[in-house]
């Protein structure tokens, strides 16, 4: 089956057109989308700002007002994008969308109108696969990953025992399995975490997609997973991914040009 792969939109709007074209362009039969649909900005600033400081984060600056109303713009435009193509699209938020209650009440509401859109965080949902006639179950974890601290607020992260315990409720389903994850697993880039690497080796799916931090882009086996970070959709990047052969073709909105892997 072919696997169109985005992630990072990091508030791009405009790139959204050109999205749908590749998507009529490479017909495919299941795309994901692996979080940043937002960008961001000012409520990570307050909430770094704030851990050097030691100090509380504030939430009643007026930049992040500001910032909230132009991220509800955003996530309209990304979900009736993909209300508009018939393939099925399987999502998950990333570090910068953020507040999660947010994003979730957003993209859950749009789940119940536009059937082809599911949200996969912390759940797992299946899709009918043909011809094999089989289910393939696709599961989520969005955020960043990291030891220690869980914030959903300013930033979307998630501690290890969460995001491990989240891993132990997708165990118990059978192959295939597509997980879909924010963070890259360590041994894929310094942005990259340990724990993810441990999520992987739990749930053990056939395919894993990730996020791009710094534009990361690239495909990897960790253990028997093939994982695939497809750039940054910000910077123009998606990856087409063949499931049988693991042949991924990186390329550009708006240009025919691909490089294979």
């Amino acid at each position: 089956m072919k696997i169109l792969a985005i992630t990072d939109l990091d508030g791009k709007t405009e790139l959204l057109e050109n999205f749908r074209a590749a998507v009529e362009e490479e017909a495919p039969g299941m795309i994901v989308f692996t979080g940043n649909i937002v960008k961001g900005d000012a409520r990570a600033a307050e909430w770094h700002a704030a851990q050097r400081e030691n100090r509380p984060p504030r939430r009643d600056l007026p930049v992040m007002c500001d910032e909230e109303r132009e991220g509800l713009r955003a996530y309209d435009a990304f979900f009736s994008a993909l209300a508009e193509i018939k393939a099925r699209a399987y999502v998950i938020p990333g570090g910068n969308d953020a507040p999660l209650d947010v994003f979730l009440q957003v993209a859950t509401n749009r789940e119940v109108v536009a059937h082809n859109t599911h949200i996969v965080h912390n759940r797992i949902t299946s899709k009918f696969v043909s011809p094999q006639a089989r289910d393939m179950y696709v599961c989520g974890f969005g955020g960043i990953v990291n030891e220690k601290e869980t914030e959903d607020f300013f930033v979307l992260q998630f501690s290890r025992w969460r995001a491990l315990y989240a891993a132990q409720g997708f165990i118990e389903y059978p192959d295939p399995k597509v997980l879909l994850l924010h963070t890259p697993p360590r041994l894929m880039s310094d942005n990259g975490s340990a724990v993810v690497e441990e999520i992987i080796s739990t749930v053990r799916p056939s395919h894993a997609f990730c996020g791009a931090p710094g534009g990361l882009q690239g495909a990897k086996n960790v253990g028997t997973t093939f994982v695939v970070c497809p750039g940054a959709m910000a910077d123009g990047n998606y990856a087409v991914v063949d499931s049988l052969t693991n042949k991924v073709e990186y390329k550009k909105l708006g240009v025919g040009a691909a490089h294979t892997v």
